[in-house]
């Protein structure tokens, strides 16, 4: 499961965008800090787990902690961030991107684009008044969450069918066939060409009454004899 980092003082404007972000990204886990400590405590525990978040979302001034009522522009998120996931993306959003240090920031640490990816590893969003730029943030994380899509699915994929997970009897393994089938069938649209003719090696694809994909395991392909 993919998972995004808010990071926003204001708990009206922190709740906003976690229920903006589940609606319209209900597959994808979403976690909030608060202020600075909170938010490198979270990045530090997603590295040591081995879940790290491909995306976070982040005010520019933020308190330093739990206490702090000073709101400050701090680069360790940006800077720790960059160091557990290199190719991560970071969405800064702010009142004043006009700000001269609003600008150096970006400049200084978020200056490099990314080589291969669906869009620049950084950008930023100009708050307003009413829920306009929410829906513009998430509009511009869409071709990130999609990459987050494609690289679950083809991951699952590789565990379930090259690394004989199905064929083995591991029985442990239904429940991740059924969420790589859903996965599958939901984003199918997504999915680059040379991964659906992997799929279709061991299921059989038809066409729903609605238009959607259905895919159907077929035992004989598990067994290479379809």
């Amino acid at each position: 499961m993919g998972r995004i980092l808010v990071v926003e003082d204001m708990p009206d404007t922190r709740e906003q965008l976690r229920a903006a972000l589940r609606e319209v990204f209900p597959d994808i886990e979403i976690d909030v800090a608060a202020n600075v400590t909170e938010a490198l405590r979270k990045i530090w525990r997603s590295e040591e787990d081995g879940r790290p978040y491909q995306i976070v979302l982040l005010d520019f001034r933020l308190p330093e902690g739990e206490e702090s009522t000073i709101e400050v522009i701090d680069t360790r998120i940006c800077e720790e961030f960059r160091r557990v996931v290199p190719n991560g993306m970071v969405l800064h959003f702010t009142a004043h991107s006009d700000n001269p240090e609003v600008k150096a920031h970006m400049k200084k640490v978020h200056s490099q684009k990314a080589a291969e990816g669906p869009a620049p590893m950084a950008d930023l969003i100009q708050k307003t008044v009413g829920p306009q730029w929410i829906r513009q943030m998430v509009d511009t994380m869409e071709p990130w969450v999609d990459q987050i899509r494609k690289e679950r699915i083809e991951a699952s994929f590789e565990r379930l069918f090259v690394h004989s997970a199905v064929r083995a009897g591991d029985r442990g393994v239904t429940h991740e066939l059924a969420a790589f089938k859903r996965d599958a069938e939901t984003f199918w649209e997504i999915l680059p060409d040379e991964l659906k003719k992997r799929i279709g090696r061991f299921f059989l694809r038809q066409e729903t009454e609605n238009g959607s994909p259905s895919l159907m395991l077929v035992p004989q392909r598990l067994r290479g004899e379809g």
